[in-house]
């Protein structure tokens, strides 16, 4: 039984065209359901394209054919394969007739093409292994889709033909194995005008040249072609001198028209004697003759460049013409393939053009129709012809350039197309469009005389090697054109252009869009395939802890922009994707499994695709204004092996180089065995430390805003030196994170640091970055993190703080140690640590709550953390209340005061005594200042607490650099020694950015016991200021499947309830119900404020609205947080915006940015402050508005013991 079905399934906006002679025996099956349905004969194989049906038997006019002996399948392999290919040019209703071969055995199929990719899933049985595969293909007209038997026609216009390796073969070509080849692992497999051109060449050589492989095998044969054309590629590149430049631009700007630039004829340009030889002139030329004649194209190209490729305006190639005038014969070069492709491309069909006027040019049509219909109704008469005004973006979608006159181009239309034109003009304008003027052009077309493309491109081949001074195309014109079937030119533009320049310059630009052509651009994979692959072996290892390893070499220092961002443009290749690794056999594999090993020896296969292997220049090419210039070769970019361990998760890196390096390396300091080994590159030991290594690096390689935009490969003797310069301690910290990931235990307990989609983005997370960032934006900039970040971001890691909560008498420090010790067992990593213990700068401290700087400085017998928990007034005047920390074996505690300083607590004025934690002092004065110390009765007195009760507490600024001479660097945010009252440094981030004192806070109001864990790791409720006595309310991110909470951080509210029902489309939690309500009746801040107090959240009942300074002493200045809020004490995930609400809210716009009310008031109390974290201001918005509502406290009152 014979199974069709075709997919079609892009549709692409460039003429395919191609030709052959027919293969073998064939046979059809019926087309798919949605087509006329001829009655076509059985056929003799088995498969499935997309879109067709079932049908089996013989050929078509005669009995069955044997076909040729199958290769028997194997048992144990796959039972289908599928190829899968663009059909370039292809429109979603055209309706293509199929044909594929192998061998004797043929299948043929019509179907509607819908989206330009074709499919074809062979049932392997039924097909030989050991033949060749062909798949040919023509466009019907309507006449041949009623036609009951119609047959592949070579000559059609969209013919397209390619010839590939046999099934067994193409099998191994599958890198991913997922039963699946495309046009992305064999170029071949896309049905263009490129892979028309390079099998005519192809033929064409293997007939002459290269006679002497045609009998060779498929990938033998083909990689022989693509090397002779590479190796006569290798000195068609021209790279001007800046003299040589600067005269080109010079005659350039000698044909300017005003400021417009013009471009029209040629341009000679000098070369000198080291220029000329090195594009393969001969020595005895005159030196009058050692010149290139640049033609419009290349001028054009040459003088404006690409913004996005800044090589292209300081280098071109040598046409084939140039290239031949310079040598004196034809040269069979890629740049032959791309011309005769381009060829080709042309005498397709090609689509009508449509220009579209501007309002200026418009107006200009406008005055002539004017000229013969005064006044300000519509025109009725026109007569005679009409001068349309062109600029270079019409000349360009109709593929020419300017007339050698330099003047303005126009088109001449004649009364009835401006008629047609202006009627359409009107009916634009009346749907409300702009009414430009818009006029369509019939495209030039290039005939073929009956004949079919490859044998129209043999006898081109076979003219130009006997003229190959004479431009390719002229060739074609001299053999093809006659007066019979001319070439059909613009008529409009005969007046500006004749018939021969229009074709010169058509030419001349679609050779140019071939050259130029972009990573987006339907072609570009086909020209990517002309470059021949390129072979390197290497061998390394890892540690055997990764026992269910596998293995990618993957491709690229930038990655591929993600669809639709701004750099999603073409500019760049598709990157990051792992390289074929070859086995003995051929077979490709972009996975290696590695289990039960702990080494490697791969051997890799790269196109040499700018013929870069002999330059060999990695690296930034052109620095450039914005440093976007990225190498799309092979060769030059970066390869990076990736080994991830299946069963525990770890990832392990090591950046190699580019290619052409390496292979350069295995030469210059190899021992001859053509394998690159550890000994010869020591980055070949893939293990923690290279992994570690490979983060600092990703680190340093961004901008200085931290996006990866400007990526680039790194040169061998760059990576070295970076590498030598890297931070040791923070190289060490990192590679033991991976050593413990490897390991899964530490200090007796299983652990897994993954949170991420995988561990290397958590390890890039420990150092600052995060790949799913915006725009390319993975960090803020582009330093090496301190030891003292990546140290807290480890402590942040859940699986951390699981130990840390089990263990009280274990720390950072500990753990540190700890896992740096397992580094010293690291064979793969012993290269870095010669003469050197891992971890040896590890300082471990015992578990306080003192700063190390505090430790060294004061002793337990003292007390600290003393601050400030709650203030207010009274009636007898003003109150404080203070807090200090626990002092071992303490029971009881005295509190002392006066006005004075004092010394001894006894002599204090004022005392209290109590066996709690804080105290609160009555009867203050406003205006008076408080000297305070404390001391237990095991220790010493406490440092003094100066306390004035009016005074407005604002955080430090957080800012630690400035401008030279100001005080920036004299504040406590910039002093590291010890605050006695605290106990920690002066600037000490652990309890607050540089000099803010937070204190984490339970339900009932008590400090955390570990206050080193992230809220993700141990919750808490409220967060008290020491140093102003205010306690703040913790917003909970709810997680899923989590009840409800009036906590909850995108709870809404509004100031005051509207007078008149509105649309109110944020939502509130009402308390105890786990329901949430739209309702602002309910949703209001007057009953959150009750809400809370009557839940005595933290053990207080005086929660309130926040005033704007108070909101301001949570303020962050130094951006140390994107939220400009410490988010360890205030973990906000986020801040809602009008189109995160689900709908457009009636008072406030599209994507309006909620923050946090104040009570901050207008004056016609119609508005209040809204405090904004993320842009660390406070706006007035309306009172019925809906927002965020964070709570505060004045903290903490007790009764005079």
């Amino acid at each position: 039984m014979l199974f069709n079905r075709i997919l079609i399934s892009m549709a692409v906006a460039l003429p395919l065209i191609a030709c052959s002679d027919q293969p073998g025996k064939e046979s059809n099956s019926p087309p798919a359901a949605d087509t006329t349905a001829p009655s076509l004969p059985p056929a003799t194989g088995s498969g499935t394209a997309s879109g067709g049906t079932t049908g089996s038997g013989g050929t078509a006019g005669g009995s069955p054919t044997t076909p040729d002996p199958l290769t028997p399948p194997i048992a144990t392999g796959p039972s289908s394969f599928t190829l899968s290919g663009p059909v370039v040019g292809s429109q979603k209703n055209d309706t293509y007739l199929f044909k594929i071969c192998s061998g004797n055995v043929c299948d043929r199929w019509q179907s509607t093409v819908e989206n330009g990719v074709f499919e074809y899933t062979f049932e392997l049985s039924q097909w030989p292994l050991d033949k060749s595969v062909l798949i040919e293909g023509n466009k019907l007209d309507a006449s041949a889709r009623t036609n009951t038997n119609p047959e592949i026609n070579n000559k059609a216009n969209s013919y397209f033909k390619t010839e590939l390796d046999s099934l067994a073969n193409l099998q191994k070509w599958d890198g991913n194995k997922d039963g699946v080849l495309n046009e992305k692992e064999v170029a071949k497999l896309s049905f263009d005008s490129v892979t028309m051109a390079y099998q005519t060449v192809a033929s064409y050589l293997l007939a002459n040249q290269l006679k002497h492989h045609a009998e060779k095998p498929y990938d033998e044969k083909h990689q022989a072609i693509r090397n002779y054309l590479l190796e006569n590629s290798l000195n068609t590149l021209v790279i001007p001198t800046e003299e040589q430049l600067q005269k080109f631009k010079d005659h350039v700007d000698g044909l300017k028209l005003g400021p417009k630039n013009k471009f029209h004829g040629e341009y000679t340009m000098p070369l000198t004697t080291e220029q000329w030889a090195a594009l393969g002139g001969k020595a005895e030329t005159a030196i009058e003759q050692q010149v290139i004649r640049l033609n419009t194209a290349q001028m054009k190209t040459l003088y404006e460049g690409d913004s996005n490729r800044e090589a292209t305006g300081k280098q071109f190639r040598l046409t084939v013409q140039q290239s031949a005038l310079i040598k004196g014969e034809l040269v069979y070069n890629q740049q032959l393939v791309l011309e005769l492709s381009a060829l080709y491309n042309l005498l397709a069909v090609q689509p009508p053009i449509e220009l579209t006027l501007d309002y200026w040019e418009s107006r200009q049509v406008t005055d002539q129709i004017k000229a013969l219909n005064p006044g300000d109704g519509e025109a009725t008469h026109f007569e005679g012809t009409y001068n349309v005004p062109l600029n270079a973006a019409h000349l360009n979608q109709l593929g020419l350039y300017d007339v050698p006159s330099g003047k303005n181009v126009s088109l001449v239309v004649n009364a009835s197309t401006m008629r047609d034109v202006y009627k359409t003009s009107q009916l634009d304008i009346q749907q409300k469009k702009t009414g430009f003027y818009r006029f369509v052009l019939s495209p030039i077309l290039w005939p073929t005389a009956d004949k079919n493309l490859h044998s129209i491109g043999i006898n081109v081949l076979q003219k130009l090697s006997a003229n190959p001074s004479r431009a390719l195309w002229r060739h074609y014109r001299d053999s093809i054109v006659t007066e019979a079937t001319p070439v059909k030119v613009y008529t409009e533009l005969e007046h500006d252009f004749n018939a021969d320049l229009q074709q010169e310059y058509r030419f001349l630009h679609k050779v140019n869009e071939l050259v130029m052509a972009n990573h987006k651009h339907p072609l570009k994979p086909s020209i990517l395939g002309l470059a021949p692959e390129k072979y390197l072996r290497f061998s390394g290892r890892f540690p055997p802890e990764l026992q269910s390893a596998s293995l990618q070499i993957i491709l690229g220092s930038r990655p591929t922009p993600k669809p639709g961002e701004h750099y999603d443009n073409g500019r760049y290749p598709e990157r990051h994707n792992p390289v074929p690794l070859l086995a003995n056999d051929g077979e490709r594999k972009t996975t290696l499994d590695l289990k039960g090993q702990n080494g490697f020896v791969v051997k890799i296969a790269l196109r040499d695709i700018d013929n870069h292997f002999t330059l060999c220049r990695p690296g930034r090419p052109y620095e450039g204004q914005y440093k976007y210039e990225y190498t799309a070769d092979e060769m030059q970019d970066q390869l990076t092996v990736h080994i991830v361990d299946e069963k525990t998760g770890t990832e392990l890196r090591s950046v190699l180089g580019s290619f052409c390096e390496l292979a350069q390396l295995d030469k210059k300091v190899g021992n001859g065995n053509d394998i690159l080994e550890i000994s010869e590159l020591e980055r070949l030991n893939v293990g923690y430390v290279s992994t570690a290594q490979s983060v600092l690096l990703m680190k340093m390689s961004l901008s200085k805003y931290g996006t990866n935009n400007y990526l680039h490969p790194w040169r061998h003797e760059q990576l070295v030196a970076m590498y030598r310069d890297m931070p040791r301690k923070q190289v060490e910290l990192l590679a033991a994170v991976v050593a413990l990931q490897a390991k899964g235990t530490l200090l007796g307990n299983k652990i897994n640091l993954v949170e991420r989609a995988t561990f290397y983005e958590d390890l890039l997370a420990l150092a600052g970055m995060n790949i799913y960032g915006q725009h390319g934006r993975l960090s803020t900039n582009n330093l090496l993190p301190s030891l003292e970040a990546i140290q807290n971001n480890l402590n942040a890691k859940v699986s951390i703080g699981a130990i840390l909560l089990s263990k009280l008498d274990v720390n950072i420090s500990h753990i540190i140690q700890e896992i740096t010790s397992l580094l010293s067992t690291s064979t793969v990593d012993s290269y870095y640590f010669k003469n050197v213990r891992p971890g040896s700068w590890v300082t471990v401290y015992p578990v306080s709550s003192l700063d190390p700087i505090c430790q060294v400085k004061y002793n337990e017998n003292q007390l600290f953390g003393i601050g400030i928990a709650g203030k207010g007034k009274d009636s007898q005047g003003d109150w404080m209340t203070v807090r200090w920390d626990r002092q071992i074996g303490a029971t009881n505690y005295i509190i002392g005061w006066q006005t004075t300083p004092f010394s001894d607590i006894n002599s204090a004025a004022n005392k209290i005594t109590t066996q709690k934690l804080y105290a609160t002092l009555p009867a203050l004065e406003a205006k008076g200042t408080y000297y305070i110390r404390i001391q237990s009765d095991v220790g010493e007195v406490s440092e003094t607490l100066e306390y004035r009760p009016h005074r407005t507490f604002l955080a430090d600024s957080r800012v630690t650099q400035g401008i030279v001479g100001d005080d920036s660097t004299r504040g406590r945010d910039s002093d590291p020694s010890c605050d006695p009252l605290s106990g920690k440094a002066k600037n000490s981030n652990s309890d607050g950015f540089l000099g803010a004192r937070y204190i984490k806070l339970d339900a009932k109001g008590l400090p955390l016991r570990r206050q080193d864990l992230t809220y993700k790791q141990q919750s808490f409720q409220c967060v008290l200021d020491a140093q102003s006595g205010l306690v703040w309310e913790t917003k909970r991110a709810r997680k899923e499947n989590q009840p409800y909470s009036i906590h909850d951080d995108d709870n809404m509210y509004a100031m005051a309830v509207p007078e008149t029902a509105g649309e109110f489309t944020a939502s509130c939690v009402l308390p105890e119900l786990n329901i949430s309500s739209s309702d602002p009746a309910q949703c209001n801040v007057a009953n959150q404020v009750k809400w809370v107090n009557q839940a005595k959240l933290c053990g207080l009942n005086n929660w309130r609205v926040p005033t704007m300074h108070e909101l301001y002493t949570l303020l962050d200045f130094g951006k140390n947080h994107h939220m400009y809020m410490d988010t360890r004490y205030f973990p906000l995930t986020r801040l809602p915006t009008t189109s995160t609400l689900g709908t457009v809210w009636n008072i406030i716009r599209q994507g309006y940015t909620h923050g946090f009310w104040s009570t901050n008031q207008s004056l016609d109390q119609k508005k209040n402050g809204v405090f904004i974290p993320i842009w660390g201001e406070l706006q007035q918005r309306d009172i019925h508005e809906p927002h965020l509502l964070m709570l505060v406290s004045d903290g903490f009152k007790t009764e005079q013991q």
